[in-house]
């Protein structure tokens, strides 16, 4: 009894415990960096910086080797799958999750800092104006996602007339329960599992991955060769002789 009772605390604790995540996204010219910082309970605290130019270089180099070498952009083509992916029907599984977990989500800070500039006078204007409708038509899709209150979203659009300059940042923070994020998780895997056609999707992929990597299928029985095809008696009696 005195060990249950201290792991029920805990468990009814957790779900209770708030975080919050900070995005940072700075972006100059072809330089690219996101920095995520998670804070739970305001004592754990989890960091990581991520270079997105770096890793968008590198995927598309191995991507350009491959293509090279086998004619292929990426291992496995979607149109070589044995079944189409089924976007409708991950949609349909991901939007009751999604919806429970952006209903609880709340933004407490979104700045929005831009610095562009053309060859002239006239480019750098017609690019304020760009980037001022661009901003816009992104604050109104996230406003129909998440909760987002119209006084959250603070945005800064400066023309530069000097030289050509882009430069963006967006500062992002968002706030939740732990118990929220663990069960919209949840849900959504378990929608996504129990589904019959993603689940005979993800099936037949993983197979045919088998088969472009020469592997050996998977559903191969004792009484299969190494090609997937049934042994057959000349096979038996080729290998008494």
């Amino acid at each position: 009894m005195l060990v249950v009772l201290p792991l029920l605390a805990i468990a009814l604790i957790i779900p209770m415990l708030p975080v919050q995540t900070h995005l940072t996204l700075s972006q100059q010219g072809w330089q690219a960096t996101l920095q995520i910082e998670i804070t739970i309970a305001w004592v754990i605290k989890l960091r990581r910086a991520v270079d997105i130019s770096h890793n968008v270089a590198i995927a598309a180099e191995h991507m350009l080797k491959r293509w090279r070498a086998t004619g292929e952009p990426v291992k496995i083509p979607l149109q070589k799958t044995v079944r189409r992916f089924p976007g409708r029907r991950v949609l349909k599984a991901l939007r009751k999750p999604i919806r429970y977990f952006r209903k609880r989500l709340k933004i407490r800070r979104l700045d929005v800092h831009m610095e562009v500039g053309g060859y002239d006078a006239m480019q750098s204007a017609l690019l304020s104006g760009f980037s001022w409708s661009l901003i816009g038509t992104l604050l109104a899709q996230v406003s129909r996602l998440v909760r987002l209150d119209p006084a959250v979203p603070r945005v800064h659009v400066v023309p530069v007339f000097a030289n050509p300059a882009y430069l963006a940042e967006v500062d992002c923070i968002a706030q939740y329960r732990l118990g929220n994020a663990i069960f919209a998780g949840v849900w959504l895997l378990w929608r996504a599992v129990w589904d019959r056609e993603i689940r005979a999707w993800a099936r037949d992929s993983w197979r045919r991955k088998g088969v472009e990597g020469g592997g050996r299928a998977s559903d191969s029985g004792l009484d299969e060769d190494g090609h997937g095809e049934p042994e057959g008696h000349g096979r038996r009696e080729h290998r008494g002789r």
